[in-house]
């Protein structure tokens, strides 16, 4: 924090120049690179009856197999974009890119918050250009948030231990992730840890705000399960009797090593169907075995360092690793998004 205080304007200058780069490259022909499959298309049909014949809806898409609805806030946002564009889908692919960039900038101000403006700098142009990234950042659909959220959680849990309302930033995340994808789970353990570590600073108000906001976001979900026999928060049970299925930690982890590195470099010559697409398999890039070791041995060698803050990117970073390696089900690439930008900021800190 201390760079951007003695160099505002010049902090102020690369943030811009981050989330320009960033928004470039996102934009860079997107009406013929925009993706539209089959699961944009239902969350966008979804939204357009909410457009049509307005009436309130309790449940977004499902999550996979499990038989758990996420919320429906992001349909909600999906119909007002799709109004403001008269139903050109296009919009939300900028939507997307835009939020994508929005990323990066913040990733700047985390990383910069915390270990100066060099490391900060380098993890947003890393985000800003990952080829990966940039790819997911063109399409449009629930997972789409998942970086951002994280960023935004990080930061809102830095933050928390100077001035207490940025619970309520807490409480926001961990409300809207279970309108955007389950893989952000994990991040309860690390807000309890906080919260409860910096308890005694919040005053009754912040609470009861703070409250009243996790409580707004998972109001639909909790109306949703009233009237259909508490079948979301059934999942646990019902998954558990359901079909057992052998763990697969190796593949996963190898899995989650191959996405990191494809973060990084991709083959020339593909599109962005080809890389996030999980059913095209056959046009993917594949890195070598080496190149999927190598991301899981930076993550580990930060683990092992004492440096600043160490617990907050560290402990997010093991959390979230070790649910999607130890996760029972079927896990794809897009499940690591919310690593992605955590995993562009161990990078920066590591080659600085």
């Amino acid at each position: 924090m201390q760079d951007s205080k003695v160099y505002p304007t010049i902090s102020c200058l690369l943030l811009g120049i981050v989330i320009l780069l960033a928004l470039v490259v996102r934009l860079y022909e997107l009406p013929t690179r925009a993706i539209f499959t089959a699961d944009e298309e239902y969350q966008a049909t979804y939204a357009q009856t909410i457009i049509d014949d307005f009436h309130p809806i309790w449940i977004g898409v499902s999550a996979g197999g499990t038989g758990f609805y996420l919320g429906p806030y992001f349909t909600y946002l999906t119909a007002g974009l799709l109004k403001v564009s008269g139903g050109d889908p296009l919009i939300l692919n900028y939507a997307a890119a835009i939020l994508g960039a929005t990323t990066a900038g913040l990733l700047c101000i985390l990383g910069t918050a915390i270990y100066g403006k060099k490391v900060g700098s380098l993890a947003g142009l890393l985000y800003a250009f990952s080829p990966l990234m940039v790819y997911f950042d063109q399409r449009y659909w629930n997972p789409s948030p998942v970086p951002f959220l994280v960023v935004f959680f990080l930061w809102a849990l830095y933050k928390l231990k100077s001035q207490s309302w940025w619970l309520v930033g807490v409480a926001f995340v961990l409300g809207a992730l279970w309108h955007v994808h389950l893989s952000l789970v994990p991040l309860f353990f690390i807000g309890l840890y906080f919260v409860w570590r910096y308890r005694k600073m919040v005053h009754p108000q912040i609470w009861i705000v703070s409250s009243l906001t996790f409580m707004a976001m998972i109001l639909p979900l909790m109306i949703f399960d009233y009237h259909h026999d508490w079948s979301n928060l059934l999942t646990p049970i019902r998954i558990m009797h359901g079909d057992k299925k052998p763990f697969s930690t190796g593949s996963n982890a190898q899995l989650l090593g191959t996405t990191l590195s494809r973060s990084l470099y991709l083959e020339p010559g593909g599109s962005n169907d080809e890389e996030v697409i999980f059913s095209c398999v056959s046009e993917n890039t594949f890195p070598v075995l080496f190149y999927a070791i190598l991301p899981l041995a930076v993550l580990f060698f930060y683990l092992t360092q004492s440096y600043q803050e160490r617990f907050l990117i560290g402990g997010t970073t093991f959390l979230l690793a070790v649910a999607f390696i130890l996760y029972p089900g079927p896990v794809f690439s897009y499940y690591v998004l919310g690593l992605f930008p955590i995993f562009f900021l161990v990078l920066a800190v590591i080659l600085k």
